[in-house]
């Protein structure tokens, strides 16, 4: 679980260790303990990073005439675009501050390959995305919001986490 208001984190982990169990997907579960990962320095971070996916990352348009959503692949240059302007808003949002043009790009680093596509049903929704590898390039601001709220769409599903590798 990632947010970039520690707070949240806190709370909720604190809250979740002080019940017995909950449920999840209709599973008891017993909570013993809570840890956090260090934080990422990211001024110390250069410009391009490997990631690996460890939730899927979702990249989407919904046609406003049909209301058909089309799903986007990682090799499709329209996916990096999408990501891009996902990343600026969650980025207003988290300062207020609206970037100017900002570099983002997110490059597979292996060839095409439908095992890394992950097709689920959630709530009766289906979503498509990508696991793998990337290379995630560019402003880092953006990188460190992508790292702290997630990676593409769906994020509070679980969507968009990921691992620098």
């Amino acid at each position: 679980m990632a947010s970039p208001i520690e707070r949240f984190l806190r709370e909720l982990s604190e809250g979740m260790l002080r019940k017995t169990h909950f449920v999840l997907l209709r599973q008891k579960i017993f909570l013993e303990s809570v840890s956090v990962c260090p934080p990422v320095d990211f001024d110390n971070v250069p410009d391009e990073v490997k990631i690996k996916m460890l939730s899927p990352v979702v990249a989407y348009k919904t046609d406003k005439d049909s209301g058909k959503t089309i799903y986007y692949s990682p090799w499709d240059e329209t996916f990096t675009e999408l990501i891009r302007k996902n990343l600026e808003k969650k980025y207003f949002l988290l300062t207020g501050e609206r970037l100017e043009n900002p570099l983002f790009r997110i490059i597979p680093t292996k060839a095409q390959d439908r095992r890394y596509c992950k097709i689920l049903n959630y709530k009766g929704t289906v979503i498509k995305g990508w696991l793998g590898i990337y290379i995630l390039q560019g402003d880092k601001r953006l990188i460190k919001t992508a790292y702290d709220a997630g990676l593409g769409s769906k994020n509070p599903q679980g969507f968009g986490c990921f691992e620098i590798i």
